[in-house]
């Protein structure tokens, strides 16, 4: 130790500490540089591995509500044709009943047949019914208390 004081002067030594803490400093500035580059290198990696399973997640739901969509529309199909079914058959019993029975109708009962029929024609029943209403309409009316 006494050697090297006596080989550098104490101008040396400190301008040789303070080089050493100003290396030291850049080593620990370049370890911090490195560290947060590999931190966010790995979190961009990660961010983009949850993009792509959020994004994975949202066509497997697509998928799910397509197939969901897919068989409420079939539902829907079953419930429009059943319903123009039974609106068909309400007519044509209606028909036989004014038309062979009764051979008259009253407004009122006309009425209601009219507004089913607007149903039926919504739900692109066919010309059957439109015949079956032809027939009706041509029916002498009558007041119900007579």
């Amino acid at each position: 130790m006494v050697e090297l004081l006596t080989a550098y002067t104490f101008k040396d030594i400190v301008i040789f500490i303070v080089m050493l803490a100003i290396a030291m400093k850049g080593v620990f500035v370049f370890c911090e540089w490195a560290y947060e580059k590999g931190m966010n290198f790995f979190e961009k990696q990660t961010r983009v591995q949850r993009e792509k399973e959020r994004v994975d997640n949202i066509d497997k739901k697509l998928v799910e509500y397509d197939m969901i969509l897919k068989e409420l529309s079939e539902k829907m199909d079953i419930l429009v044709n059943s319903d123009r079914d039974d609106i068909k058959s309400y007519i044509v019993e209606k028909h036989h009943f004014f038309c062979y029975d009764q051979k008259w109708i009253d407004d009122f009962s006309l009425d209601s047949i009219e507004k089913r029929y607007v149903h039926y024609k919504e739900e692109n029943g066919n010309s059957y019914v439109s015949n079956l209403m032809a027939e009706i309409r041509a029916l002498p009316k009558r007041a119900i208390s007579e």
